[in-house]
């Protein structure tokens, strides 16, 4: 039903956050996904810009300050981190350089252990607590500005229409420009393009613009489509790019709380799990970008490598794995083959045997049938004529196959045809059940065909020897064995 499917639904979520993420608690998955109404493109977001769910997660606490690509608490990465880093810059540290108009340029780098920079003091505690009540208002509405601005921008005349594809401003731009930009961007939310990035070991780099912007302009005809950094990301790093003018685009925004453009953030993988490792905001050209990708790789790559030989390792174990167990079920089925092939000769044995009982058997049976038979024949046969009886008797000469010969007298009118073959057929002469009589005289006259076992259509047997043609005196009787 309709609650199965939801279910159903909800468990695929659990799985994908779950691969996307590198997460290897199930309840920590569940728990990011109900915060957003189980949205998975929401709760991947959430994961890169806020960091891992922990299971201590609740309401956030004042003061309470968002974890890039960490997971833990990394003070650098609050706002109050960023205001300091922006002071060191223009007292003389490190930076990027500034957007004419889209105020100073901020890099954002976490610690590759994720443990973030120093600890903060007890006045700078105080006064990230007193501030953080700002930050957050100031939040909310550089969010909201976003959405709005996407959604009065879609009625503007040549405007942008709202929700067109994510790269859709930026490539229609540098076609007209004729510049040639990165050919590994991906298509699709940042689910997809994260999984398309732990999938090829590869870095993500999240490109955020805003058309009309000076400097997201100046970015994207003199950075992003320079040859040098093209060719470099198109064989090193994916690409994901929104405009905050589609509506990913100025959640993302909102999410990172994105305050200069264009705004660059890399993703990559680390300790198992998908992670923020740097971000900049503002104008930067290709030179100290490449330098930034480059010493950026140069510190995550091992991860990168570590995960490309733990993959290489699973993949020789499952291989190894699955030969071991073609070559046990290949063990297993010649096993199975001799057993049967042995079972199927000793079932032939068996039932050679069997036939062989049950053939001796029936010889057995037909020779006690004929034993009886041969009895049963001898004991009906009538008595030879006495002496001084007075009526025809035809004395009989019998030469059987084998040389042998019997005389018997029979009374003509008395004794049947079916006697004279039963009388034959008792005599141990070497003759089969299947013999015929012949008379031999006054010529050779065959008495009747096929022996006492043959058909009698004539009922040539009942008759008497004297409607069979006999008469008294002497006579030879010859016996033709069939069965030779």
């Amino acid at each position: 039903g309709e609650f199965d499917k939801m279910t159903v639904d909800k468990e695929q979520a659990v799985l994908q956050y779950m691969e996307v993420t590198g997460l290897t608690s199930e309840e920590l998955a569940k728990q990011a996904l109900r915060a957003v109404e189980w949205n998975l493109e929401r709760a991947v977001q959430s994961f890169f810009t806020d960091g891992p769910p922990t299971a201590a997660a609740a309401a956030p606490q004042p003061g309470a300050a968002p974890r890039w690509g960490s997971g833990d608490f990394s003070p650098d990465n609050t706002p109050g981190g960023l205001r300091r880093r922006m002071r060191e810059a223009a007292d003389g540290g490190g930076g990027s350089g500034a957007g004419p108009t889209a105020g100073p340029a901020v890099d954002v780098d976490p610690a590759p252990n994720g443990q973030g920079g120093p600890e903060l003091g007890w006045g700078e505690w105080l006064t990230e607590l007193l501030t953080y009540p700002f930050q957050l208002v100031g939040s909310i509405g550089t969010g909201l500005f976003h959405i709005v601005w996407a959604f009065f921008r879609s009625f503007a005349p040549g405007g942008v229409a709202f929700g067109m594809p994510p790269h859709g401003e930026m490539t229609k731009l540098l076609q007209q420009s004729g510049l040639v930009t990165p050919t590994s961007r991906v298509e699709g939310n940042l689910l997809e393009a994260a999984n398309a990035a732990k999938r090829e070991l590869k870095f993500l780099l999240l490109v955020l613009h805003s058309p009309g912007n000076p400097d997201s302009e100046r970015f994207l005809c003199e950075t992003y489509a320079d040859p040098d950094f093209a060719a470099f990301v198109g064989s090193n790093l994916l690409v994901w790019a929104e405009a905050d003018t589609d509506v990913r685009g100025a959640k993302m925004c909102s999410d990172l709380r994105v305050r200069s453009m264009p705004h660059l953030a890399i993703v990559t993988l680390v300790n198992g799990q998908m992670q923020i490792v740097w971000q900049h905001g503002g104008f930067i050209a290709a030179t100290p970008l490449l330098e930034k990708l480059i010493e950026i790789m140069e510190v995550y790559q091992a991860a990168l490598s570590a995960e490309q030989a733990e993959r290489t390792q699973r993949d020789m174990d499952r291989l190894i794995r699955e030969q071991q167990e073609e070559e046990f079920e290949a063990s297993l089925q010649a096993d199975r083959e001799k057993q049967a092939k042995k079972q199927a000769e000793a079932d032939a044995i068996a039932a050679a045997a069997a036939a062989e009982e049950a053939r001796i058997q029936s010889e057995l049976d037909a020779a006690d049938a004929r034993q009886r038979d041969l009895e049963a024949k001898r004991a009906a046969l009538p008595p030879p004529p006495a002496a001084g009886f007075s009526g025809p008797v035809a004395r009989l000469r019998f030469k059987f196959p084998n040389g042998q010969q019997t005389d018997r007298s029979f009374p003509i009118e008395s004794t049947t045809v079916a006697q004279l073959y039963d009388y034959v057929d008792v005599q141990d002469c070497g003759v089969s059940p299947d013999f015929s009589l012949f008379r031999n005289a006054p010529r050779r006259v065959e008495i009747l065909a096929g022996g006492s076992l043959a058909e009698d259509p004539g009922r040539v047997r009942e008759q008497t020897l004297a409607e069979a043609g006999f008469v008294a005196g002497n006579e030879r009787i010859m016996v033709q064995d069939n069965a030779v």
